[in-house]
């Protein structure tokens, strides 16, 4: 929560105008080039050089590139009504956010099979033309499946790649996250990434909850959101690398 203060608090300073040389060196020599590295780096990279700091994105998105880690975990969620739907398959990539992984891997595992993991409630489909300007924002459809997962909240900013396909991300302290269902280069690095969906069969069965009826409300800035008219309800488990791919042959058998 400290975080997204000092983030919100730098926001509101330069909500008029760019910030200032002399606002950026204040930030930055008092450590905001590490603690809001997202914002301090695209808004004030020379104060940010000139104190020492190292801009640590590039080898974060090599690392996010690298894919997940060998004979790691899987957080596979099936959708409560859709028996006919594949798993969502999402390696877990505690090597570029542990602490958020280690807070999913606990929450989910203290539901088991009975309890709901994580609950999809917006699908936002890839736009089959460029999209427009809405005020400061490009227009939607935003290419992404979000959803909420208790045990997300609270956890600390860690890994922020840049937004790929296939990319699950928080968002903010909350408890919300979305799947990329397409690069967001537009969103620079602000979100922290603790897994990625990989498999065919699973960005199918996001394809379909992207045609499911929704209606449109309008959130925070204006951006109007497209909210599933029905919640999809998920069960979900932790399962080795292997015994996912297993599963997954065996429904293809």
């Amino acid at each position: 929560m400290a975080g997204v203060r000092r983030i919100i608090a730098l926001m509101l300073a330069v909500s008029s105008a760019a910030p200032t040389p002399a606002s950026c060196d204040d930030w930055a020599a008092s450590g905001e080039c590490d603690r809001n590295a997202a914002f301090m780096w695209e808004s004030c990279e020379s104060a940010c050089t000139k104190h020492g700091f190292k801009d640590l994105r590039a080898a974060i998105d090599e690392m996010a590139l690298a894919g997940p880690p060998a004979g790691g975990q899987i957080l596979e969620l099936r959708l409560a009504s859709g028996a006919n739907l594949a798993p969502i398959r999402i390696d877990l990539r505690p090597d570029l956010s542990p602490i958020t992984v280690a807070a999913v891997i606990a929450a989910v595992g203290k539901r088991g099979d009975e309890g709901t993991a994580a609950t999809f409630y917006r699908n936002e489909a890839v736009p089959t033309a460029p999209p427009g300007q809405c005020g400061e924002i490009l227009c939607g459809p935003y290419s992404l499946i979000q959803g909420r997962l208790p045990g997300l909240r609270g956890t600390p900013t860690e890994g922020q790649a840049a937004v790929r396909k296939g990319y699950v991300a928080r968002i903010q302290d909350g408890d919300d996250f979305f799947i990329a269902l397409d690069a967001h280069a537009e969103w620079g690095h602000s979100f922290t990434i603790w897994g990625e969906l990989r498999d065919a069969a699973g960005f199918e069965t996001l394809e379909a909850i992207a045609r499911l009826p929704y209606h449109e409300t309008t959130g925070a800035g204006g951006t109007v959101m497209r909210l599933l008219d029905t919640e999809l309800p998920t069960r979900g488990a932790i399962v080795a690398a292997a015994a996912s791919a297993e599963s997954a042959l065996n429904r293809e058998l």
